[in-house]
């Protein structure tokens, strides 16, 4: 699953350092509580870019690939449902299925698939 904040841009123009990393803190802070729970927990989520996040659900001992897919669809419906709810900013969200492989790229390891969209939007 791919997810980013709307309007990110337009949220942060004026806001100072601190009210931006205060933002950032929070937002992430509340995906964590929602995507982490116990029945879909994911194998990482990785916040990147700033307000966006990466979470890869690996398949479990015993798990088929629809029993993965499930639990990530399962994260993506708790987010919609908190999204609605006025709980988390609102937010975009994919989710891809294919393997994935990482490579030393300076100091960071980044994950590569077939699957990743580059996106290009504008946020207005």
């Amino acid at each position: 699953m791919m997810n980013d904040m709307v309007h990110y841009s337009r949220r942060r123009s004026g806001m100072i350092p601190e009210e931006i990393r205060d933002l950032l803190i929070s937002y992430h802070g509340r995906v964590r509580e929602i995507i982490c729970c116990p029945d879909s927990m994911p194998l990482e989520l990785e916040p990147s870019a700033g307000d966006g996040n990466l979470i890869i659900f690996d398949k479990r001992q015993g798990e088929d690939y629809a029993g993965m897919c499930t639990r990530a669809l399962e994260a993506a419906l708790r987010m919609a449902e908190a999204i609605a709810a006025g709980t988390v900013a609102p937010t975009r969200m994919g989710l891809f299925l294919g393997s994935l492989i990482e490579a030393r790229l300076g100091s960071g390891m980044p994950k590569f698939g077939a699957s990743f969209p580059v996106p290009n939007r504008l946020d207005k």
